[in-house]
């Protein structure tokens, strides 16, 4: 994984939380590190593979086991450490050129998309502004209309008042001719006596139907001392009578 010829370099904030597993030390490694600002890819396993202590477990590992290989294998020396971090400032130099590319292609695209999007605003301004000429001008009209057709209405309703009639027209009580009753003035809706009767019919329909009395007519006058007969609507049913022999009949 680790070559001098493809060192790359990242953000500060790029593979912070990667890591590898050493089965030498038993224990697991920072795969990246940071270094003067920026990560550099895999610069934080090849500092575990030159620490002396790995070294020495790499030697305890093959020990143990019965293997035959070199400790060195496994281990880094310091002259490929310092050779791989000479390569990091062109890394991170061509780094800066990228990104600077890729800055000024994004600002490049955003001021495009602002003109853009500035453009679309004045077009859209000067439809609304043209629209509201519009709409102003057709208010104007149809307002000047209005008011001259409100006052032809108001000008003939006001021929037709008369301002020393303080009642309504439909208030105006009838004056009498030869002993009759004769309407000088056109009376509009019903008369006084015509509401009046009316008025009591719809209070008498609120009355309970089976009330005392609704259903008694009166054929004649009855003097003062008159009373109800009370076979009328004090009892339900036929009247009983009784025979001398004092049984009851129905």
């Amino acid at each position: 994984m680790i070559r001098l010829g493809s060192v790359a370099v990242h953000d500060d904030q790029w593979g912070s939380e990667e890591e590898l597993w050493c089965y030498f030390c038993d224990k697991s490694v920072k795969k990246h590190q940071v270094y003067e600002g920026f990560t550099i890819e895999y610069l934080g396993y090849l500092t575990h593979l030159n620490d002396p202590k790995h070294f020495e477990a790499v030697k305890r590992y093959l020990r143990y086991h019965y293997r035959k290989e070199e400790a060195e294998l496994f281990c880094k020396n310091k002259e490929f450490l310092d050779k791989f971090l000479a390569k990091i400032p062109e890394a991170k130099k061509q780094y800066l050129a990228k990104m600077d590319f890729i800055h000024e292609k994004d600002v490049a695209h955003m001021k495009e998309v602002e003109a853009k999007r500035q453009l679309l605003v004045s077009e859209a301004l000067q439809v609304l502004l043209s629209v509201n000429e519009n709409e102003a001008a057709i208010s104007t009209k149809g307002s000047t209309e209005q008011t001259n057709t409100f006052q032809n209405i108001s000008s003939e309703r006001n021929s037709s008042f008369n301002p020393k009639q303080k009642t309504c027209p439909w208030l105006v009580q009838a004056e009498k001719n030869n002993d009759q009753q004769v309407l000088d003035k056109p009376v509009i809706g019903p008369t006084i006596n015509v509401w009046n009767n009316y008025v009591a019919a719809e209070k008498k329909k609120m009355l309970p139907i089976k009330r005392l009395g609704a259903n008694f007519r009166r054929k004649q006058v009855y003097s003062s001392r008159w009373l109800p007969a009370f076979s009328g609507v004090w009892n339900k049913g036929r009247r009983r009578q009784i025979k001398s022999n004092g049984k009851h009949t129905g």
